[in-house]
């Protein structure tokens, strides 16, 4: 006999916590002088796995490299894990599209309203941290 626990969670709750961590993403992507929001700056960084490969050849970089992969890779994580506990089962190839225009569209209005830097590397581990918490959350429902 297989023991197992069973979560029941209300529909209302998900939504509620899938609503309060979109505008508090928000708040800390667009807004927070916490973030590195404080001063209006931009640049637009389209060459795949530069950054990365800049921040490792710094002095402590793998650090700020870890913290950078990690950062973005949280963004869009808790979003898909919310969604697949809601019952959302888009096709694979679909999943995949969305979150990456979601990380694609994060990163536009990061560069058009001057609170940071369009980076190709931070598109990708968006769209993949998207993805994980969506596996992650169809995980937890199995």
């Amino acid at each position: 006999m297989k023991d197992s626990i069973h979560l029941t969670i209300s529909r209302k709750v998900v939504t509620g916590l899938l609503i309060f961590y979109a505008i508090t993403a928000l708040y800390l992507l667009y807004f927070s002088p916490f973030c590195g929001r404080a001063l209006p700056h931009r640049s637009f960084q389209p060459v795949p796995f530069k950054t990365i490969v800049q921040q490792v050849t710094m002095p402590r970089g793998i650090d700020l490299m870890l913290g950078n992969l990690l950062g973005n890779i949280i963004v869009l994580l808790p979003i898909g894990f919310f969604l697949a506990l809601l019952g959302w089962t888009p096709p694979k190839s679909r999943a995949v599209m969305i979150f990456m225009a979601a990380a694609f569209f994060i990163e536009l209005l990061q560069f058009l309203f001057w609170v940071g830097c369009m980076d190709i590397d931070d598109i990708w581990m968006n769209g993949a941290g998207g993805l994980l918490g969506f596996h992650l959350g169809k995980g937890l429902l199995k």
